[in-house]
């Protein structure tokens, strides 16, 4: 069993008799015309206006100072956050009111942001995306030592060295640092929401690699040790996103199926990168999840690929941590 480390406001908040803040598992769908920038702006401006009919804020610089983009480059550049997406999501927040100094867009490593396309070139530098700024956790500044996911599974071997050289002589910190996965600050403290810009993708430990995991285990530091567990990552990645601070601050996660990648595991794999014109929507990330399973699970069967079950243990740890139950989740489709 995982167990979980966090600040003393987190402490404090998990006494509390209520469970977690309750989202809804209504999924909103619309189609693509193209996957341009215009295409994405008018596809997205009708799924955030429905979202927030049924909100309790409108994304609005009245209840948030700063806005943060989670996208998923781990597989850049083959399989990304699309940048038009990205890009329409910065028009929508500016119409809204914001600066562009009021956002930023967030992922686990400088080199995949680079491989995106959402940092310049080393040659060039700077850390801005059409003058939004760009943060790498990998970089160290945006993780703080009390805030932290702890798990007595090992390092991976890379981790281990970074460990060594920042305490070489300190054994009992090489321990400590070995079992903590830091959390990312930028969208757990302060007056932040947070939009979540997965793809979707295969996956052996997770059975679908979609919004929970870009909220989770691509949102920590030490993750390696996780993502090919499958009898510890499902667990990790729940356990995570049930963060009250990451999971309240949590606006609504996107997903567009211009690539979405249906077998062949986490890892890049062009033969199996398939793509549809659909666009979702959900305030859920386990009902975004839902529907990706869904997706990939019918393009599995057309290659007559093994099926994997409906009922993933992500989706059970879900249930048993009160986030949502995937078997309920719904999709609506907006003209």
């Amino acid at each position: 069993m995982l167990s979980l480390c966090f600040a003393t406001t987190v402490h404090a908040r998990a006494a509390e008799p209520e469970g977690p803040l309750q989202k809804p598992l209504a999924t909103w769908k619309t189609d693509l015309t193209s996957f341009d920038r215009v295409a994405y702006r008018l596809a997205l401006l009708r799924l955030v206006e429905n979202y927030e009919k049924h909100a309790t804020a409108t994304v609005s610089p009245k209840h948030f100072d700063t806005i943060g983009l989670k996208v998923q480059t781990a597989n850049a550049p083959g399989l990304a956050t699309p940048r038009a997406l990205v890009d329409a999501a910065i028009d929508l927040l500016r119409t809204r009111g914001f600066h562009l100094k009021d956002l930023f867009i967030l992922d686990a490593q400088s080199h995949n942001l680079r491989s995106a396309g959402f940092l310049p070139p080393l040659s060039k530098g700077g850390s801005k995306y059409r003058g939004v700024e760009v943060k790498a956790l990998d970089e160290g500044s945006f993780f703080r030592s009390e805030w932290y996911h702890e798990s007595p599974l090992p390092p991976s071997s890379g981790h281990v060295v970074r460990v060594k050289m920042a305490f070489p002589n300190d054994w009992e910190a090489q321990i400590r640092e070995g079992r903590r996965s830091y959390l990312p600050t930028p969208l757990l403290l302060g007056k932040v929401g947070w939009i979540n810009l997965p793809v979707a993708k295969d996956s052996a430990s997770l059975g679908v690699e979609a919004a929970v995991a870009n909220a989770s285990l691509w949102n920590v530091g030490n993750n390696r040790r996780f993502l090919s567990r499958k009898s510890t990552a499902p667990a990790a990645a729940i356990e995570i996103l049930a963060v009250p601070e990451l999971w309240e601050r949590h606006l609504f996660s996107v997903l567009s199926l211009e690539k979405f990648q249906c077998a062949g595991g986490r890892n890049f794999h062009a033969g199996y990168v398939k793509s549809r014109k659909s666009l979702f929507l959900s305030a859920n990330p386990i009902a975004i999840d839902a529907v990706a399973f869904e997706v990939l699970r019918v393009e599995r069967a057309k290659l007559e690929l093994l099926p994997r079950s409906r009922d993933q243990l992500l989706f059970q740890y879900a249930r048993s941590l009160k986030l949502g139950d995937a078997r309920e989740a719904k999709i609506a489709s907006l003209p």
